[in-house]
């Protein structure tokens, strides 16, 4: 009976579908929904596999299966993250593929089983070898969280047709040349080197290289992390501008000198500009609404002097900590401020606020 999920020449091991908890081989645990103490021999005996394959009754991969572990130890006999591919069984029924499941390993290729509705942050983070990956007929797949396939060599992407969510640094830090859509996903498109919702209201992503960018006067909002990362170093917006939300992150890392805040944003969200360097120069438009400031949204910059404008009642904390060269702040008309978040201001060189 041990044997029987392994043939006994070819490189392959068939992960059993039911591992004892609390087995010392617990890394296997986490594809598994009974009990049993039998592991095949072969895996006992600490041989390289090339190829697992996962069976039917597995629902869940769950968070570093088959990561690359940092602190091997004794009872780790073999290293599993070196399986270069996972075949999935043709009833096969995972829904899920947890954070870090692949985090580091040597995956080649993979066929992503119809079955999987989530694939959640960092699956296949640093999977440097990756260069495949490809969907089941009729996928279920709905979400792709952040940094999901980040430092992997997949250079050609498919997005599913039921696929309603992509994050912005899905694919960050890869040689991806193509995004394209399933033809009939009704839910996104890619459009000027954007992933965009599909009234293209909001920008969800940007995978260009250029760096200026025009945000068109029908898109109404900016994405979490949508433009991270990314070479830009000036940011415009056509007339007239319907953007209401800058999300968290936007525009975290880039090279911005400078940006000017439309009058129609309301939200500035968490960390949006933080980490931005070379951002010396923020202003708001005269008839700005802006009412939230995020926590840490302008955090790290290489601003001198920042204006407030009197419809701010919200300023998050840490909001501009950690200027080096802030020297001033401007309040403008009458402050409606109803809260100010812990350490806004600190660690900053500033000598006067003015209300």
């Amino acid at each position: 009976e041990e044997d029987e999920d392994v043939d006994s020449v070819s490189p392959h091991i068939v992960l059993p579908s039911i591992v004892e908890e609390g087995d010392k081989f617990r890394k296997l645990i986490k594809l598994t929904g009974r009990a049993k103490h039998v592991l095949p021999r072969r895996l006992r005996n600490g041989k390289a596999f090339q190829t697992a394959c996962v069976a039917p009754a597995v629902r869940c991969i769950e968070e570093r299966c088959f990561a690359k572990d940092p602190t091997p130890s004794d009872y780790n006999i073999i290293d599993i993250s070196k399986i270069e591919f996972v075949a999935f069984s043709p009833r096969c029924r995972v829904e899920t593929i947890e954070r870090f499941a692949f985090t580091g390993s040597s995956l080649r290729a993979i066929c992503i089983p119809a079955s999987v509705e989530v694939i959640e942050k960092s699956c296949f983070y640093d999977c440097r070898s990756l260069q495949s990956v490809s969907f089941e007929e009729d996928s279920s797949l709905v979400r792709i969280e952040e940094s999901a396939f980040a430092k992997t060599a997949i250079r050609y992407f498919e997005v599913p047709e039921r696929t309603v969510s992509v994050h912005a640094t899905a694919f960050r830090d890869t040689r991806l040349l193509v995004l394209s859509i399933h033809p009939k996903n009704e839910f996104l498109l890619v459009k000027d080197d954007c992933l965009m919702t599909k009234d293209e209201s909001a920008i969800l992503g940007y995978f260009g290289s250029q760096e200026s960018f025009v945000v068109k006067s029908n898109v109404t909002a900016l994405g979490e992390a949508c433009f991270m990362g990314s070479n830009l170093k000036s940011i415009a917006f056509e007339k007239p501008c319907n953007v209401t939300n800058i999300c968290a992150s936007a525009f975290v890392g880039t090279s911005l000198a400078e940006v000017l805040i439309p009058s129609s944003v309301i939200v500035i969200g968490d960390h949006c500009f933080s980490g931005c360097a070379s951002l010396k120069k923020v202003e708001f438009e005269p008839t700005c609404q802006v009412e939230v400031l995020g926590e840490k949204a302008f955090n790290e910059t290489g601003i001198n002097v920042f204006r407030i404008p009197e419809s701010v009642v919200e300023i998050g904390s840490y909001c501009l900590a950690h200027c080096a060269s802030l020297k001033q702040i401007d309040w403008e008309g009458e402050p409606k401020i109803g809260k100010l978040g812990w350490g806004a201001f600190s660690f900053t060189m500033i000598q006067s606020i003015r209300i």
